[in-house]
């Protein structure tokens, strides 16, 4: 993250291309950043493109972080068809566990 806010300093916006880990990365960096960012996801394998909280691992340690949330989530549903099979069938169940995961 730290990375990716000195490298995006002259820049106006984050733009992340992919999965969850892209994603979760870019939308703390743009929160860190105070600048916007866009999404287009690679794979419907979770259901935090519009989340504001970020996952990112931190010493072999899962922590949320605040984020960003996205100005715009692009899918193209040809991309998002193409992912693993094991990558969509991950998104359906996160989609199904969140109302329970929230309570």
């Amino acid at each position: 993250v730290m990375q990716l806010v000195q490298d995006g300093a002259a820049c106006d916006a984050y733009v992340a291309v992919g999965g969850g880990t892209i994603n979760d990365l870019c939308k703390h960096a743009a929160h860190m950043s105070d600048k916007p960012y866009i999404v287009f996801p690679t794979a419907p394998s979770m259901n935090g493109y519009t989340s504001a909280n970020a996952s990112i691992i931190v010493k072999g340690e899962r922590r949320s972080f605040p984020a960003r949330l996205p100005k715009a989530v692009a899918c193209d549903l040809d991309v998002l068809s193409r992912a693993p099979i094991r990558l969509r069938r991950a998104g359906v169940g996160d989609s199904m566990a969140r109302s329970t995961a929230q309570v």
